[in-house]
């Protein structure tokens, strides 16, 4: 880390400390973190309810468990909650949500309604990039949700949902410093003056990473594929330090019913150790995303008519400096280079090789969205909401500024002799679509049954060719007492092909190949159940049927196919419970069993025959048994110490990755983090401080994560190294 920038950020952190005495706070009461209520939530329906009432399994974490968990980042949380699996290759995550896992590519991260996943990927891009000391409340919906939002809510959806003005009333600083040299500086402001409200955060995040060059030299477990395996420790000068850097801007103005916002997201890491055994020297990929969004929102008749618009504006940066490629060759004195491995690598050797889309070169990709929403409010609970929008994207294809190794057909070859990619799926990069959508809430026998009907339409102009996708959503909610609710819930979503995915095909079959949008049919049940204020239990079984979904099968050669048919299943559970005999300890448990088939056509050659077979396999990459065990102890007044249990079980690689052919599957793991917060530790100028010191992985535990997205086919790896031990600890003048 360059320590020009660490003064910097130093410099920044004292004067904004020294100005907090000046800065108005608001009334600070003492907290009672064991205190268990029913959170109010937006992102089921789009319009506020109790998590009881909401016609979906929903997870809600407040800010008193981020705070007393020691969770700054979403990437800490999201292994916590049931049904949502995560794979860490410290580069950004991969995993998702009830059994399709990718890059969470299924699910929809949403920042107060924003959508915030890639334009041409759909993938979310979780990594240092969603800082929480400005999020109060975090909403997992589980199930499908394409019913409301579109494409790419099949798994779920995730919404940060932002401290209001009001909440904030004046300045907030924080700082955290942690392993790898990480420091993370923050401040955010917010207040009301008359009808005029304003909320601004900014953060800045850097770290140096951690080194993975001695857990890497394990290929039995990291990339038994790899054929030369023995020349690696050679390379003396990759460097396996995985680098991050994030700038965090979010600012939201408003006067009366209009309001204006923007959020920039600028992210840099390294490559984790996703593609490792491509030459590795100076990796990096990047995020550069800027929203715009602004509009109004006012009761056209008092407590009846409501009307929303909105207009969203993303431009959007996906960028890369990476080699893919397994070796350098030598290049020689007249600009040509042989067939011959170079163990002696300079940068320039390394830049003649570089395939990369660049932020430097590609004018990234361009999305509008226009939504006009209606409620109508017959009572409090009895609404009709419907919504029209109008989606533009002006997208770049994933080929762009990518080289094609296999014009590479002679010896010796010229530089100038490699040819990029022709970018065959461009034209599919971009599209105009428009949706509708109705859903209506019906509250039934004195507010005991709940009834929630409702679907959406959306129509895709893609190439002078119009495709259609519908999506319907029912579910019904009885509550035989209060604190009590049974859910039953059907529900249909879609995901989009991504241009990856377009262009994997198009260089499979020698052409555009029209990928049909993934589906799933999601039946669901659950039930939950309040006691008072010492208790939240959540209950739920589901069962997705799924057509169309992307996979590589060995088989079928290098590239993606469609899968005609996924089934998933499961159970969660959730119990949150503060001892009534004893209201100094909390217990929070947590449970996933997974499982799921899928079934394709295999074929099979044996001399001059073939034969091809319908066959059922297990999915694979998600583990059957997922737990989490949380203890947290009120140690003194205002001191809280928890124990943070994560547990998993075996996992199946499947036949595309190449740990199938040695360890057979993943190996369980057990890991182990504590955290510490001291509440109230200090006041300075009026204001409280709370101290959090989060230890991560105390017992040092060597750990693999699986990797869903490449299989561990050709140069990528099979399973990823984790980190050791490592801590944070963290200084916030909270609100």
């Amino acid at each position: 880390m360059r320590p020009l920038v660490v003064g910097a950020l130093k410099f920044v952190l004292i004067i904004s400390i020294l100005f907090l005495p000046f800065v108005g706070f608001s009334q600070i009461t003492e907290e009672d973190f064991f205190k268990i209520e029913e959170s109010i939530v937006v992102a089921a329906t789009k319009q506020k309810q109790t998590v009881s009432e909401a016609p979906a399994t929903v997870y809600a974490i407040d800010q008193k468990t981020l705070r007393i968990l020691g969770f700054s980042e979403l990437n800490q949380v999201l292994r916590f909650i049931p049904g949502i699996d995560v794979y860490d290759p410290d580069f950004f995550l991969f995993g998702g949500q009830r059994g399709f896992v990718g890059a969470f590519d299924t699910t929809l991260v949403l920042l107060d309604g924003v959508e915030m996943n890639n334009n041409i990927a759909g993938e979310s891009f979780i990594s240092h990039n969603y800082p929480l000391s400005h999020i109060k409340r975090i909403e997992v919906i589980q199930g499908p949700a394409s019913s409301l939002y579109g494409a790419n809510a099949v798994g779920g959806i995730i919404n940060l949902v932002t401290y209001d003005e009001e909440e904030i009333n004046g300045m907030r600083t924080s700082v955290k410093f942690g392993s790898y040299n990480t420091i993370s500086p923050s401040v955010l402001f917010g207040g009301k003056i008359g009808e005029f409200k304003y909320k601004i955060f900014g953060r800045v995040f850097l770290t140096d990473g951690p080194n993975y060059y001695d857990k890497v030299t394990n290929y039995s477990i990291y990339a038994p594929q790899t054929p030369n395996i023995n020349r690696r420790p050679i390379y003396s000068m990759w460097d396996y330090q995985d680098t991050g850097y994030n700038r965090y801007l979010y600012a939201k103005i408003s006067y009366g019913p209009f309001y204006l916002g923007g959020i920039y997201n600028y992210q840099i890491d390294g490559r984790g150790v996703q593609d490792v055994q491509w030459v590795y020297y100076f990796d990096e990929d990047g995020r550069d995303q800027r929203i715009l969004f602004g509009g109004f929102e006012f009761f056209v008749i008092p407590d009846f008519l409501k009307i929303k618009l909105e207009q969203r504006v993303w431009q959007d940066y996906l960028w890369g400096n990476h080699t893919q490629v397994a070796d350098i060759l030598e290049v020689l004195p007249n600009g040509y280079y042989t067939n011959v491995p170079d163990t002696n690598i300079t940068r320039g050797d390394i830049e003649a090789w570089r395939g990369f889309y660049s932020n430097l070169k590609s004018p990234g990709s361009l999305r509008f969205q226009t939504e006009l929403q209606g409620a109508i409010y017959f009572s409090e609970k009895h609404r009709l909401t419907a919504g029209i929008v109008l989606d533009i994207l002006r997208g770049i294809g994933a080929s762009w500024n990518r080289l094609d190794w296999s014009t590479l057909i002679s010896d010796p070859t010229n530089v100038i002799d490699i040819h990029p990619y022709v970018d065959v799926e461009k034209q599919l990069a971009s599209w105009t679509k428009i949706g509708g959508y109705l859903q209506w809430e019906i509250p039934l026998l004195s507010d005991a049954l709940f009834l929630t009907v409702g679907g959406r339409g959306d129509a895709y102009i893609i190439s002078n060719q119009t495709r259609f996708e519908v999506n319907p959503r029912g579910g019904l909610v009885v509550k035989p007492w209060d604190g009590g609710a049974l859910k039953l819930l059907v529900g249909k979503a879609f995901r989009e092909p991504t241009v990856f995915e377009l262009w994997s095909a198009a260089n499979k079959q020698g052409g555009i190949q029209e990928l049909k949008s993934a589906s799933t049919w999601t039946f669901e049940t659950s039930w939950f159940q309040m006691i008072s204020d010492w208790l939240q239990n959540s209950l739920a079984g589901f069962y997705n049927y799924g057509e169309n979904f992307k996979v590589t099968i060995p088989e079928h050669g290098i590239g993606v196919i469609e899968v005609p048919i996924v089934r998933i299943w499961g159970v969660e559970e959730y119990l949150k419970i503060t001892l009534p005999f004893y209201n100094a300890i909390q217990l929070t448990i947590g449970y996933t069993y997974q499982k799921g088939l899928q079934s394709y056509w295999k074929t099979e050659i044996q001399g001059s025959t073939t034969n091809s077979n319908w066959v059922d396999a297990n999915v694979p990459t998600i583990p059957e048994h997922k737990g989490t065990v949380v203890i947290s102890y009120k140690v003194l007044e205002n001191v809280y110490l928890s124990l943070l249990n994560y547990i998993v079980g075996e996992i199946d690689p499947g036949p595309a990755n190449s740990l199938s052919t040695t360890l057979g599957k993943l190996p369980a793991y057990w890991i182990v983090d504590v955290s510490l917060l001291v509440n109230n530790i200090f006041v300075f100028g009026g204001s409280s401080y709370d101290l959090n010191v989060a230890v991560r992985n105390i017992l040092n535990q060597e750990w693999w994560n699986l990797n869903p997205r490449n299989g561990g086919m050709g140069l990528s790896p099979a399973a990823f190294p984790q980190k050791g031990i490592n801590f944070e600890v963290s200084l916030t003048g909270r609100l």
